[in-house]
């Protein structure tokens, strides 16, 4: 009767325990934008952020228990999306492109299209607040800030296949870039969780939440492009614990 209680609440006798998690998140935002204040929706311009595909993110943490309902967690996170869609009709994406010959319309040349990636780096603190300590099913809310570094790559394979084929303008300054390549930005990462203790030291967890990185407007080479990198998050991981205490 005295084993199964300790059995219960082993996982918070632990004061430090290292996470590791991985899973997937999707922007969200704004998807267009006016280029101008005289524009009319037809000349709608997509966003860079808010069309990233679906991407893959990991994050690795170190926990301390502070008590059995409150710990605070260091951590360093990255995500990743490697494409980007914005649907102009039927499923073509905006980064489609055809290159047909001038001397014979019906003739295509190449076809293609280009490519726009999203990496984030980030490094801060999570706080936790449990909310059924000393269960083995033990749900959580948290709340992390960060400092983010963010950068996305643009490779304008049109242009290249124009170059290819000889066929730039004359006064062609080059390929295009995306509307921001780098920056450094705080962000807000609240969510909740779910954590299990398998034993005394392996836990498993699951959060959801929502990741807000800003962006600056310097940045940015297109101005009224401004926005901010918003995404819908979901992990899953493992805990592994040490440093056994009373105190808690």
């Amino acid at each position: 009767m005295l084993l199964i209680p300790a059995v219960a609440i082993s996982q918070f006798e632990q004061k430090v325990s290292v996470n590791l998690s991985a899973g997937m998140f999707s922007t969200f935002g704004e998807s267009v934008y006016q280029p101008d204040y005289w524009s009319s929706p037809e000349d709608d311009q997509p966003r860079q952020m808010a069309n990233y595909n679906p991407g893959v993110q990991a994050m690795f943490g170190i926990q301390y228990n502070v008590s059995r309902r409150f710990s605070v967690q260091a951590d360093a996170g990255v995500m990743h999306s490697g494409s980007w869609f914005y649907d102009v009709g039927e499923g073509e994406n905006y980064y489609e492109y055809r290159i047909w010959n001038p001397d014979d319309e019906e003739e295509l040349l190449k076809s293609g299209e280009n490519e726009l990636t999203l990496l984030n780096i980030g490094i801060g603190l999570t706080p936790k607040f449990y909310l059924l300590p000393g269960k083995r099913f033990n749900p959580f809310l948290f709340a992390g800030i960060s400092l983010n570094f963010t950068s996305t790559t643009f490779e304008d394979n049109e242009w290249q296949a124009y170059h290819d084929l000889d066929m730039l303008d004359p006064d062609d300054s080059g390929p295009d870039r995306a509307n921001i390549e780098n920056n450094t930005g705080a962000g807000f990462f609240p969510g909740i969780g779910l954590e299990l203790a398998l034993s005394d030291r392996i836990g498993f967890f699951i959060i959801s939440g929502a990741s807000f990185v800003l962006l600056k407007e310097e940045n940015f080479y297109t101005p009224e492009q401004k926005e901010n990198l918003n995404a819908f998050t979901a992990q899953a991981g493992l805990k592994v614990s040490f440093l056994k205490s009373k105190d808690l």
